[in-house]
């Protein structure tokens, strides 16, 4: 199992090792920049004049598209070198307690975790292909609605015009990015907000270890409580600095994240509710980020779960037994947890509340601007 999950490592850091490599070279991300933005609005100047079926809520929801798009590429080209080093500490941090059997299961608990979310994510763009192509088949909705589906079958070669190709060269774009950015930039978001976790859950166990040995202060001496006491607050002080820069880094990804997943999902739901000729593409864009959104909220929501029980293991400790430094110290540290700040933007916290309350105020929005 070990060795499985340094392979796992190796492979992972090797990947973002190799794409970072390629961003860093400015000539390769300016041309695909370049050509992701003017073959969209090529389609949209040329492409999109011959299709009067086209609704506007498709076209504004694949403008949305094009927009977290490139804000996806400016942020990973620009971060490129502090996403190095995350990878390299996750890596580093994890490798760290090699010979703490409490510890060693926690990390096989969270690479088991890490690779069914993955996996959950790879499933459901997956199922919002093969559900684009059942509703292509089985339904006529899509005969306009080239660049939103898999109706590539029916090209016709014979009298073939250039909004054709142009629908096609966009679509092949589209799916191009699109993989390339989920096979870089959500597993890097995964992997920051699950180490984040992971060193709460690492700090709990330090601290019911401490715990343990001011239970047993008949055989314990000061000492030997002092050392594990250090230890705790230097792993509470990293913990502190490792989540506060995750936040920093990723603090504006999730108010762009968050604001232009709302705005998809709100104009898709008013489309379906309203109209009951939509195009496939109102339904599979919907399955794809609502994983996404709903991963970063459940392990948003972790942390600060894992911070409310740390807390009550630091109220759990005999305080009366501890000296007048070692209270100290443990009341620093509760100070500090007490106040702790989940992944901020500018949302209270990162959940599905905040998410449905963002939603609700679009639609809200919405409503009063067409009464």
């Amino acid at each position: 199992m070990e060795k499985i999950s340094e392979l796992r490592h190796k492979i992972l850091e090797l990947n973002y090792r190799i794409n970072l490599k390629f961003w860093k070279n400015n000539l390769i991300f300016l041309l695909i920049v370049i050509n992701h933005i003017a073959i969209t609005f090529l389609y949209l100047i040329y492409g999109y004049s011959s299709y009067a079926d086209f609704s506007g809520t498709d076209m504004t929801e694949f403008f949305i598209l094009m927009i977290r798009s490139n804000f996806y590429w400016a942020f990973v080209y620009r971060n490129s070198d502090k996403i190095k080093l995350f990878a390299s500490k996750i890596i580093s941090d994890r490798k760290t307690f090699s010979n703490n059997e409490r510890i060693i299961k926690i990390c096989r608990n969270y690479e088991r975790s890490e690779n069914y979310v993955l996996l959950a994510f790879i499933i459901s763009g997956t199922l919002s292909a093969l559900m684009a192509i059942v509703m292509t088949f089985f339904t006529k909705f899509n005969n306009f609605h080239l660049p939103m589906n898999f109706y590539i079958f029916f090209l016709p070669l014979n009298e073939s015009s250039i909004n054709w190709w142009i629908n096609y060269f966009y679509q092949a774009n589209v799916i191009a990015f699109g993989s390339i950015l989920a096979n870089i930039y959500f597993p890097l978001t995964l992997w920051l907000i699950n180490h984040s976790s992971w060193g709460h859950e690492v700090l709990i166990s330090c601290m019911k270890e401490f715990h343990e040995v001011v239970e047993r202060k008949s055989t314990s001496n000061d000492v030997e409580i002092d050392h594990k006491l250090n230890d705790v607050v230097k792993q509470s002080y990293l913990v502190l600095y490792d989540h506060e820069e995750i936040r920093q880094f990723l603090k504006f990804n999730f108010l762009i994240e968050f604001s232009l997943l709302a705005i998809m999902f709100c104009m898709s739901i008013y489309t379906i509710t309203t109209s009951a000729f939509v195009s496939s593409f109102i339904f599979t864009s919907m399955l794809y980020p609502i994983a996404q959104v709903y991963i970063y909220c459940a392990i948003s929501s972790k942390v600060m779960t894992q911070v409310d029980k740390l807390v009550d293991v630091i109220y759990e400790t005999s305080w009366y037994t501890l000296n007048t430094n070692q209270r100290k110290a443990l009341q620093l540290m509760l100070c500090k947890f007490q106040n702790f700040k989940g992944f901020n933007g500018i949302f209270i916290k990162v959940d599905m509340d905040a998410f449905q309350k963002l939603m609700i105020d679009i639609v809200s929005e919405r409503e009063t601007k067409y009464d």
